[in-house]
């Protein structure tokens, strides 16, 4: 959600006060197109946020597992698109 937003307010715009990923990968296209193929990624992560926010609902280790290999491919987009260096990107991979 904040890189996203990240990149709304590098390119001038405004970042509406929401965390529907959704919404603001699609906020974000007519600036990022190349960003548009993360779209299952953030559609998952836009559910297990709404899924597992409250109690009640519990996630799966595989579950997890999916939605931190989403979130990793999603940073990593975001990040290069943003103009952060592949390497400083591989090195923070390295921590658990």
């Amino acid at each position: 959600e904040k890189y996203l937003k990240a990149a709304l307010v590098g390119r001038g715009r405004v970042a509406q006060k929401i965390h529907d990923l959704t919404a603001l990968l699609g906020d974000c296209a007519h600036d990022y197109p190349l960003l548009s193929p993360m779209s299952r990624d953030v559609d998952l992560l836009s559910q297990y946020a709404v899924l597992f926010r409250y109690p009640g609902q519990t996630a799966t280790r595989e579950m997890a597992k999916k939605a931190v290999a989403a979130m990793r491919r999603c940073r990593d987009e975001i990040r290069a698109a943003l103009g952060f260096k592949a390497d400083a990107i591989k090195r923070r991979r390295t921590f658990p």
